[in-house]
């Protein structure tokens, strides 16, 4: 936190000058200790979230490749009773 632009909107709004040592710095810099590890574990909850969500897609990609490839193989079956029976005759 830039407290320099915090001592300038106090002064702004409030018509009131704020010092370094006024009680007030105190509760900003509590707040903004406050807010930054609440950032961390944001973060930290967002990369665990990000990291389960990216372990199930390739779950399930790995899924789909099956299916696909079972599709395939019985197209691939389909085509050759079909061609099997044309020839047939």
């Amino acid at each position: 936190m830039r407290f320099n632009k915090l001592k300038e909107e106090i002064a702004k709004k409030h018509q009131v000058a704020v010092t370094d040592n006024d009680p007030v710095m105190l509760v900003a810099t509590i707040c903004q200790v406050f807010l930054d590890e609440s950032k961390r574990l944001f973060e930290r909850m967002e990369a665990e979230q990000r990291e389960r969500f990216e372990q199930e897609l390739q779950k399930r990609e790995v899924k789909n490749s099956w299916y696909l490839a079972t599709i395939a193989a019985l197209a691939g079956i389909a085509a050759g009773i079909f061609l099997t029976l044309i020839i047939l005759r």
